[in-house]
């Protein structure tokens, strides 16, 4: 959960390329942007958006304007072209707000209900385990973990958004 006045959780300035893998975005707000913005950009700006889940962000849900776009493979609340993208009716986290009632605060828990965003992200999508996260010594394979530490890929399958699901 962020607040900025051009993109509530990110903003890109003058991007050549970015890449954004398996990303939560939740409950961002942002008086003129989104929860993504992208300003001072070049014609040759190209930002892609792979497995990730974008819900109640506002005021719009996504983007405002900006580069070329890709958004694939992604879990999001409104309209989104683009292959293997699955729109959202409800939230598709556990509890985005948390006990407390406020996003962005250390009880909220935007792991996945089980729901269409659920084993459906494409795998070669992830990142190459650069820094060895898993200490193997293999830094040609995929990142091996989530953000909380839990195994990234389970069954051969991988979730949409920045955590495993437990289911």
């Amino acid at each position: 959960m962020g607040t900025n006045s051009s993109g509530g959780a990110l903003v890109l300035y003058d991007c050549p390329i970015a890449k954004i893998i398996n990303g939560s975005f939740s409950d961002n707000q942002s008086p003129a942007g989104a929860a993504l913005a992208f300003t001072q950009y070049s014609e040759t700006c190209s930002v892609t958006l792979s497995n990730g889940v974008f819900w109640g962000n506002s005021p719009q849900k996504l983007i405002t304007s900006g580069p070329s776009l890709s958004v694939t493979n992604s879990c999001v609340q409104q309209l989104t072209s683009g292959p293997g993208n699955v729109v959202l009716s409800a939230s598709p986290f556990v509890d985005a707000d948390g006990a407390d009632g406020t996003a962005g605060t250390a009880d909220n828990d935007l792991q996945l209900l089980a729901n269409a965003c659920v084993n459906a992200s494409d795998s070669s999508a992830l990142p190459q385990d650069a820094y060895d996260l898993d200490g193997d010594g293999i830094t040609a394979e995929p990142v091996p973990y989530d953000v909380a530490g839990q195994s990234r890929v389970v069954n051969g399958a991988l979730d949409m958004g920045a955590y495993e699901s437990r289911y």
